[in-house]
């Protein structure tokens, strides 16, 4: 992922690769914070994208909603981590 356009692309085919929590019915992708040190979920259920952040000495309070935008511009920022996890899931 070298530009946003290439993350626009990558979250428009998001359910052909992300995992599906059927009881939750959302689809996510799980993938390492290296700011904190856990990890962080993103989720798209309906076309509402949501992000949850957890670690051994955190864990937040409840599900962050984003727009497609700040989903996009969140991926860019985490765009290291996120691929790799996409990467073991293509696999």
């Amino acid at each position: 992922m070298r530009t946003k356009k290439d993350i626009i692309a990558t979250i428009s085919n998001f359910t052909q690769f992300a995992s599906f929590d059927e009881r939750l019915q959302k689809h996510y992708i799980v993938f390492e914070d290296r700011k904190r040190k856990g990890v962080w979920t993103l989720m798209l259920k309906e076309g509402q994208w949501s992000v949850h952040g957890k670690g051994s000495e955190y864990c937040d309070e409840g599900e962050t909603f984003l727009t497609e935008k700040e989903a996009v511009d969140f991926i860019w920022s985490n765009r290291a981590t996120f691929r790799q996890s996409m990467l073991v899931l293509q696999k």
